[in-house]
């Protein structure tokens, strides 16, 4: 299943509780950060004039997110109820350290085909980010710029937090769970 924001990876933190057993998904992990390697080598690489052009466009790009037109959204109440398909409520808290989002998963179990919906107060917009998987008994760590509407519109953490958040997945055994509540703000990592 594709993700909101092409190919980005993600990062996973340590795990939130002792496991015995690894999940296969964990193999991605070095290549994550082989990949974050390979750009601070670039970005170490570059010289000032390229630098101040590299800063300037990211200026630019991120001035321009969250613009565009608008998704509807059904009502604020919606997201306390289960959607359609969904059974079974996931463990999960969501985290926002002003960049970033963690998706803690605490089951002991990975979800799998996860859609992560986010909003914040006064956008009427739905940002989502579709991950593969959510190991168990870990967080996975991700840029909000990584959040998108349908119509391409990034989650731009520079023009206000989101507070709530909603998730659906698949679980092992091929149920649907899904869950929901307020974002908690942390310290920057």
């Amino acid at each position: 299943m594709g993700r909101a924001g092409g190919a980005a990876r993600a990062r996973y933190n340590a795990p939130t509780r002792p496991s015995a057993v690894e999940d296969p998904t964990d193999a991605q992990h070095p290549r994550a950060i082989a990949d974050e390697l390979v750009t601070f080598a670039r970005l170490q690489a570059m010289t000032p004039v390229q630098m101040t052009k590299t800063v300037v466009v990211t200026v630019l790009v991120l001035s321009g997110c969250g613009g565009g037109p608008a998704s509807t959204v059904a009502g604020r109440a919606d997201w306390a109820t289960a959607p359609a398909g969904a059974t079974v409520r996931l463990p999960a808290r969501v985290t926002f350290d002003a960049m970033q989002l963690g998706i803690e998963n605490r089951d002991t179990r990975s979800w799998r085909e996860a859609v992560v919906e986010v909003r914040r107060p006064g956008d009427a917009r739905i940002y989502r980010y579709r991950a593969d998987v959510i190991v168990g008994g870990r967080t996975l760590l991700m840029g909000a710029l990584n959040f998108a509407t349908d119509d391409g519109a990034r989650l731009s953490p520079f023009s206000g937090a989101p507070t709530e958040w909603r998730i659906q997945a698949v679980l092992p055994d091929g149920v649907r769970g899904w869950a929901s509540g307020a974002i908690v703000e942390v310290a920057p990592r």
